[in-house]
């Protein structure tokens, strides 16, 4: 059963609300990805292509996740015990549901603590980083963006780096 929050009941400012959803994120993640590949007409495509498709977003899904394992381990070594977000949803007041991949009140210097894992060569400045970027601002914290040592930054998003609005945490890459 889901649970609606008040975004004040949290402590979050920045945003409409919040939804706690069951901790099957990874089974909801990955019915996305099929939902998504059915709206691309991926059912029309051959089976050959339509798993080749699918199992390079497996791949790059658990990529992603081994990166955010990393992630925790480095919260955990700077005294931030933190997991991974994996069932709190927040509302933002345009409609908009997000799911930041680290989220937890008071755990960055008693204050919200938000932070995105990236396992790309390159991130610009998306909608998805933009929204986090407005959530940590309304609650005068840094977005902490946990990347490999190896990516770039479009210009926009290096500006905010720079600036100290985002937080870039360079991660060593986990090996199979």
């Amino acid at each position: 059963m889901d649970t609606a929050y008040q975004a004040g009941a949290i402590g979050i400012q920045g945003i409409a609300g919040a939804i706690r959803h069951g901790s099957f994120s990874e089974v909801r993640e990955l019915a996305e990805a099929a939902r998504v590949l059915d709206l691309a007409g991926a059912r029309t495509l051959p089976a050959g292509i339509r798993a080749a498709l699918e199992s390079s977003r497996s791949a790059s899904w658990i990529k992603g996740t081994a990166l955010e394992c990393v992630a925790e381990r480095w919260l955990a070594r700077h005294g931030m015990p933190v997991g991974r977000n994996l069932s709190l949803d927040l509302v933002m007041h345009d409609g908009a549901v997000v799911r930041p991949d680290i989220l937890a009140t008071q755990a960055f210097e008693g204050k919200l603590l938000i932070g995105e894992v990236k396992h790309l060569d390159h991130v610009a400045l998306r909608d998805q980083i933009r929204r986090y970027v407005g959530i940590a601002q309304a609650n005068d914290v840094p977005l902490h963006l946990f990347v490999p040592r190896h990516t770039t930054f479009s210009a926009p998003l290096q500006e905010l780096v720079d600036a100290g609005v985002v937080r870039r945490v360079s991660l060593r890459v986990p090996h199979p």
